[in-house]
């Protein structure tokens, strides 16, 4: 009934949101019909495990057909098991990429159809929920990320949900809304590796939240179990039952690796790791700088993958790489390494990354880095202006700030992760993706369509919705099909 109770229009809001919603799967299905199977990041790989995992109804083991897609064993497998059972349902004959691409696109409009609720829940400003909707289908990378095969899909989906869940609690405290958003949460970690972090940062959020009534998160905790409800019941089992699966996942692999996930050579031989395209890469350059390897021995070695990105990849890593091997380059300290890692992300969000890339002028991605900046900024007005209070409900001002550091503290994880690979490889492009923030992307596109609109009058604040949504609609899907043919995006 909830559901249904979202798409029913209401007022202005609710048009712009089932308008963007009908246009983002337009969108996406154009694309997932259309996108050249060599563009989207690491599609292929998703693919063929994927195909693996399709020949089992567990899990499947490491053989030599899985060898080039790295180690499927250990490893975080919900997606991978989930697109196995829509393969399984595809006739034999072709039609897996496409079908898998259109389940996709289903995981990127539920994203859409979740931020909507979530947005609903957090202000009841018409203006900030339409531009907040504009603004989330018309980032370009979620829009083309949304149309290719990824594991990223599920994640985002599962973080938005554990993100929408965990404000629903705090609206309405009750064991329900709990016990989605653990069930979500350990989904998601079940799904990829990298939302162990925002598990972390989500459970301290919730416990920080609810610091001075703790009775309280024990009595909806208890309410999962007692009084014995059929409904409670059954989100009870599933949560233990997805719990379950994350400790015998991680607390398996710390018991018998030393690690939540083990290393690649930890579960396959290095003949048997060096298939694997994404591991070559990396051991290669790796050899070169710890000296194993001569430079020309490390460009012969790079010549020998199969990918035509992966090998130009390495080869363009090994010569960013010689000067750090030769000493006559040294890391910059992460302060000085932030702004320009700043920048890359804002340029792989505000663009299109994959193994082609058809990035914006830089001045459109700080225009967009400065729209970012100012909503975030206007959060702050409150604190040196008093006058100036926010055209919304009380009370809201602190659930943007909270949000802010959620997206904060995961943005900052990532970044740490990025300078320590940075600092060891000597790219300051190697694993810089803009759609990696994407979990968090309610946490961030909230309170800056917030900032930017409610210290405005009514007219300011749709000026201001009229002109960021149309930097927004404008930078995505027209930009990619006006450059996209030329850049290759498009054709079998």
């Amino acid at each position: 009934m909830r559901l249904v109770k979202i798409f029913q229009a209401r007022d202005i809001g609710d048009v712009v949101f089932l308008l963007s919603l009908v246009l983002f799967l337009l969108r996406a299905a154009l694309l997932a019909f259309t996108l050249n199977p060599s563009v989207p990041p690491d599609e292929e790989s998703h693919l063929g495990v994927s195909k693996v995992y399709a020949k089992t109804l567990g899990l499947p083991t490491n053989d030599a057909e899985s060898y080039r897609f790295g180690p499927v064993t250990r490893q975080p497998y919900l997606y991978y098991w989930t697109s196995a059972r829509v393969l399984n349902l595809v006739p034999a004959g072709g039609g897996e990429l496409t079908a898998l691409r259109l389940a996709n696109v289903a995981c990127g409009a539920l994203l859409v159809v979740v931020g909507w609720a979530w947005i609903k829940q957090l202000t009841s400003n018409l203006v900030v929920r339409s531009l907040f909707i504009i603004m989330l289908t018309n980032t370009p990378m979620l829009t083309f990320l949304s149309a290719t095969v990824t594991y990223d899909n599920m994640t985002n989906l599962l973080a938005a949900l554990a993100f929408s869940w965990l404000y629903a609690y705090w609206r309405s405290p009750g064991p329900i809304s709990l016990g989605w958003f653990g069930c979500c949460l350990c989904a998601a970690s079940l799904t990829k590796v990298t939302a162990l972090p925002l598990v972390l940062i989500l459970g301290a959020a919730l416990l920080l939240h609810e610091a001075g009534r703790l009775r309280g998160l024990w009595e909806s905790l208890r309410g999962l179990v007692w009084p014995p409800r059929t409904s409670h019941l059954a989100l009870t089992l599933l949560l233990l039952l997805l719990v379950g699966l994350n400790v015998e996942l991680y607390g398996g692999n710390l018991v018998r690796y030393g690690r939540p996930v083990p290393k690649t050579l930890q579960v396959l031989t290095l003949e048997q790791a060096m298939r694997h395209r994404i591991f070559a890469r990396n051991h290669i350059v790796a050899s070169f700088l710890d000296g194993d390897l001569s430079f020309d021995q490390a460009q012969r070695a790079a010549a020998s993958i199969p990918h035509l990105g992966d090998r130009r990849d390495t080869e363009g890593l090994l010569k960013q790489a010689r000067p750090f091997r030769e000493g006559s380059a040294q890391p910059r300290s992460p302060f000085a390494h932030l702004p320009g890692w700043c920048f890359l992300m804002a340029e792989r969000l505000f663009g299109v990354l994959g193994h082609q890339i058809l990035f914006k002028d830089p001045w459109h991605t700080r225009i967009g880095m400065g729209v970012v900046g100012l909503g975030l900024a206007m959060l702050l007005l409150p604190l040196p202006i008093r006058t100036w209070q926010p055209d919304d409900a009380p009370g809201r001002l602190r659930l943007m700030f909270i949000s802010v550091a959620i997206a904060l503290g995961y943005a900052s994880v990532l970044f740490w992760v990025n300078y320590t690979i940075y600092a060891r490889y000597g790219s300051i492009h190697l694993s810089v993706q803009g759609r990696y923030l994407f979990p968090v992307a309610l946490a961030i596109l909230g309170p800056v369509a917030w900032g930017l609109i409610v210290y405005l009058p009514r007219v300011g604040q749709w000026l201001m919705a009229v002109l960021v949504g149309l930097f927004f609609i404008l930078s995505d899907t027209p930009y990619l099909l006006f450059r996209g043919f030329d850049a290759g995006f498009f054709g079998p």
